[in-house]
């Protein structure tokens, strides 16, 4: 009698989860990777954001620490739109 050795079929289930996983472990990490160089971006933007408000505020400390006098009052409030009363303020609408 003659033996016969028979083959195990073998299933592809799990190599194709295998598969499956593999590439949907990499599709998360590439979204990770994206979300992170925006994140990084964001933050530069934001540090620059810091640094510039942290100028205008030290500015502004140094204003305040110094003596206000009538000049600089009035400069600001021609910054802003005011006049005194009777002052006529001329704009120049031509453009240059």
């Amino acid at each position: 009698m003659a033996t016969r050795k028979t083959k195990k079929k073998k299933s592809i289930f799990p190599k194709l989860l295998l598969f499956v996983f593999v590439v949907y472990a990499a599709g998360v990490l590439i979204s990770n990777q994206i979300k992170i160089n925006k994140l990084e971006s964001d933050t530069k933007e934001l540090d620059e954001i810091i640094s510039t408000e942290s100028m205008k505020k030290a500015q502004l400390e140094q204003i305040l620490s110094s003596d206000i006098d009538d000049d600089y009052v009035i400069k600001e409030a021609q910054n802003q739109g005011y006049a005194a009363p009777n002052e006529r303020v001329f704009v120049d609408v031509s453009g240059s």
